[in-house]
């Protein structure tokens, strides 16, 4: 009865729905999707021409099963605007600190609300860090590949909430900030990152 009464004075833990994958059917495995293909090439890039996947890729999204946004808030997030506005005005930053990813699942799962099943006609997909015109940090994370058919680089996921792939930040673990930072995001979005590629 002692245990009863102690174990009342706390909520039982709430239960975080498990992620939803997208497009399942036609995500390519991690075996066959490997980000280290295409690096060696990327060191003679650099006069390649930087476009966008579609214009769809300039436009936010959000997927509740997922817990990706990429919306903006006005108000507490000044320095990922600044880190957006800093690439729009400047699409070589791409070029600087690429990093080769290990994707799972949900992070393609991700991509592909942007490539469709175009995915599994993609690898080598890399991630840029974008910072703050201040040289910052916390700017933006930008997923791209070497179109080496057509000769460009070719932009397919602006992520400014650092959503594609979580990482752990200030003593929380990566899963945490994920649910943390969507649900902020969600309750405050305030625009679509596409305003910044208006010209």
């Amino acid at each position: 009865m002692a245990n009863n009464r102690f174990n009342s004075k706390f909520p039982p833990k709430k239960k975080r729905k498990p992620i939803e994958i997208k497009n399942a059917d036609f995500l390519p495995t991690r075996s066959e999707f490997n980000s280290s293909k295409q690096l060696s090439d990327l060191k003679k890039a650099k006069e390649k021409e930087i476009v966008f996947y579609s214009e769809d890729v300039k436009k936010s999204k959000y997927d509740t099963g997922l817990r990706f946004i990429n919306y903006i808030s006005d108000s507490k997030q000044t320095d990922k605007i600044n880190g957006i506005e800093n690439f729009a005005s400047n699409l070589d930053l791409l070029k600087k600190e690429v990093t080769n990813l290990d994707y799972d699942e949900r992070a393609l799962s991700v991509l592909s609300l942007y490539l469709g099943d175009k995915i599994t006609e993609i690898a080598g997909i890399v991630k840029s860090d974008i910072k703050t015109s201040l040289n910052q940090q916390d700017g933006i994370r930008v997923y791209w590949y070497l179109d080496l058919g057509k000769d460009k680089l070719v932009i397919i996921c602006l992520d400014p909430q650092h959503l594609v792939i979580p990482s752990a930040h200030n003593g929380k673990d990566k899963e945490t900030m994920m649910y943390e930072t969507f649900n902020e995001t969600l309750n405050s979005k305030k625009h679509c990152i596409s305003k910044y590629f208006i010209k």
